[in-house]
């Protein structure tokens, strides 16, 4: 049977290449009339007529009919396995053979047929011929056929579903986060953008001191870790405006951790169970810009994303902040097979002003006639996971992804399977930068309550690891009105993207594709602002970078981060060309200013052979922001050797502060 198959395989693919004339069929007189009573006298026993088949056949080898018959007769079998079983089998393996489209009953009795086998790619190619069968001949369809498309459709779809459910089944389960989960419930899990902080709700009972009974308590906190690579510590409360009394879950952060989205309760008259969308800004205290201090009370956010009558939760941020993407149930969401609405993912962008646009649901079939929910959008950009009880399914509420092409164009959500998804509720995947490692609540074996879970996500389920890139630029000496942002330029491909920086304290944060992460470079630009870079590569981890925005100075000598050489020689290493790529972007930006590299070395050797070496280090460096893009006329290498030190010579320290590479921009 199993070469039956790959002759099946070959026949369907012609068969749907180009619609084939009826088959020739018996001739014989005698196989005719065999033929005919076995279609037409009820009488007949299951034995007589098989008899009478193989006899027609053995009267008439082209009688076709009669092994369309034995087919159906061998279906039918209690032993399929039985002697006439499996010649009758064989009869409609050379009925494939001789006229793949003889009736289409054919593709659907094999299909079936190697479905109950488990041959399951087989039954896939039966079954696929069926359901594309020619209506062409309409002699050759069953009269059931649309009520058998119907169920073969759906068989199809949910063997395929079984199969790719199982795919990672004996893959390491998920696993409850140490430190996090106790005997009470915690739920709700959400992930800063570079996965160093966790958000979760605990859902306990407290008695206090007076009262005759326990009530139930929801209570946000949170747990932190050094990078994303370390454990979470133990977790504390998150404190205020998180403390109000009201019912927190479900959070959102801004790139920079320092915008959050919440849902949290806000009854009303009409509707007591009323869940809003409100948001925080972490600010400054007053008169300081050094480090961030508290949460600004709670506001609902502004637009037309809250109703009052509605329910608004689960939110999620896109890392360049502009769109927000949550669970929504009102007038406006799908309705199930009953009539009645379902929970459905929407999507907003935030204007210019701050407030937020009229929300719009997904599309199918992201969204579906069943609830789907707790959407997160992974740093990325576009890999989107969320909670659905669709089917089918696992059972209960399962995870699953989807990701959207570069014309936001969003594909087939998948489900992430087992052993991640079971019979019972999934809730809540969130998803770490580096798209390896994912967190949800559940409650299943091996968990004390509804737990916090971890595991590793399969690679066809992650999402595009990055890291996230944060720092800060000193603003001190910069007009407070001087526009001032940064740019992430990545010299391999020539592409640069813009981050806006904040003008109370100067920081940012960008997403650094982890492919490119060890070419990239950041640097500071504003009308009037001098050159200032950093390679990504010199932020150490959990670090941050900082950058001076200082007015241009014409005239004025200014160093470079990331020119290096080798001891005692003028090659530029290998790491400095990819950093003179992004300068010379930047000087092709500022085509008023001439440039002249200066050369310095410290006082080490001779004074001849100290200036040859620092003019040709200096020649190096013209030449390479020659090669990438630079005119020669803009350019001129200047050696000054040890003749304008800026430390003493007489110590390690300040030797290394003299061997170094200025630039000054003259004015042309």
């Amino acid at each position: 049977m199993r070469g039956g198959f790959v002759i099946a395989v070959v026949m369907w693919g012609a068969a749907a290449a180009a619609q084939t004339e009826p088959c020739p069929d018996a001739t014989h007189p005698k196989a005719q009339k065999l033929l005919h009573q076995v279609e037409t006298d009820v009488s007949l026993t299951r034995l007589e007529k098989y008899e009478l088949l193989i006899k027609a056949l053995e009267l008439d080898d082209d009688c076709h009919g009669c092994r369309m018959e034995l087919l159906r007769w061998a279906q039918k079998s209690k032993d399929p396995h039985s002697e006439s079983a499996t010649e009758a089998w064989a009869a409609g393996i050379e009925l494939l053979n001789a006229c793949p489209d003889f009736h289409s009953d054919l593709a659907l009795i094999l299909g079936n047929r190697a479905s109950e086998e488990m041959r399951f790619e087989e039954a896939e190619a039966h079954w696929e011929h069926f359901l594309r069968f020619s209506k062409d001949f309409p002699e050759r369809i069953s009269s059931s056929y649309a009520k058998q498309a119907e169920h073969i459709q759906a068989t199809r779809d949910q063997m395929r579903f079984e199969r790719e459910f199982a795919e990672f089944a004996s893959a390491i389960p998920p696993y409850p986060i140490g430190h996090v989960n106790t005997q009470s419930q915690e739920f709700l899990p959400s992930l800063s953008p570079d996965a160093t902080l966790l958000w979760f709700t605990r859902r306990f009972k407290e008695k206090n001191l007076g009262d005759l009974f326990e009530t139930e308590v929801e209570m946000l906190f949170e747990a932190r870790r050094i990078h994303a690579d370390s454990a979470f510590a133990a977790p504390a409360p998150v404190g205020p405006p998180f403390t109000s009394g009201s019912r927190f879950g479900g959070a959102t952060f801004s790139l920079d951790h320092r915008e959050v989205i919440i849902g949290a309760a806000q009854p009303n008259p009409d509707n007591p169970q009323n869940i809003d969308l409100l948001y925080s800004r972490l600010e400054s205290q007053t008169g300081k810009t050094t480090e961030p201090s508290r949460w600004t009370p709670l506001k609902p956010l502004p637009g037309s994303i809250n109703s009052p009558d509605g329910w608004e939760a689960q939110p999620a941020l896109s890392p360049d902040g502009q769109e927000l993407f949550y669970a929504v149930i009102d007038g406006t969401t799908l309705q199930d097979e009953a009539g009645n609405p379902t929970m459905d993912i929407k999507r907003c962008t935030r204007n210019p002003d701050g407030t937020w646009s009229h929300p719009v649901s997904l599309p199918h079939p992201v969204n579906s006639k069943a609830h789907d929910k707790a959407p997160f959008l992974h740093p990325d950009g576009r890999t989107l996971y969320f909670s659905s009880n669709r089917k089918p399914s696992g059972g209960g509420y399962d995870l699953w992804v989807v990701r959207r092409d570069s014309t936001g164009r969003w594909g087939i959500p998948i489900n992430l399977g087992a052993p991640v998804n079971t019979e019972g509720d999934e809730h809540g995947l969130v998803v770490a930068n580096n798209g390896k490692e994912g967190y949800f609540s559940s409650r299943r074996e091996g968990t004390q309550d509804l737990d916090i879970l971890s595991f590793p996500i399969q690679p066809k389920h992650q999402a595009e690891s990055v890291e996230i890139v944060r720092g800060k630029v000193d603003l001190s000496q910069t007009p407070d009105t001087t526009p001032v942002s940064i740019r992430i330029f990545d010299p391999t491909t020539q592409q640069s993207t813009s981050v806006s920086v904040r003008k109370d304290d100067g920081s940012f944060a960008a997403v650094v594709k982890e492919d490119v992460l060890s070419e990239a470079v950041v640097w500071v630009e504003g009308d009037g602002i001098a050159f200032d870079a950093i390679a990504v590569t010199e932020l150490q981890r959990g670090g941050t970078a900082m950058l001076q925005a200082r007015t241009l100075e014409p005239e004025e000598p200014f160093e470079l981060r990331g020119i290096y050489y080798k001891s005692g020689d003028a090659a530029i290493d290998a790491a400095s060309i990819g950093f003179l790529s992004v300068f010379a972007f930047w000087i092709q930006q500022h085509a008023l200013y001439r440039i002249q590299v200066l050369g310095h070395t410290d006082s080490d050797g001779e004074a001849e052979a100290n200036r040859l070496l620092s003019e040709a280090r200096a020649l190096n460096v013209v030449e390479a922001l020659i090669a990438h893009g630079v005119p020669r006329e803009r350019v001129e290498a200047i050696g000054k050797g040890e003749s304008q030190p800026r430390a003493s010579n007489s110590t390690p320290q300040g030797k290394a502060m003299n061997r170094r590479t200025e630039f000054v921009l003259v004015e042309q």
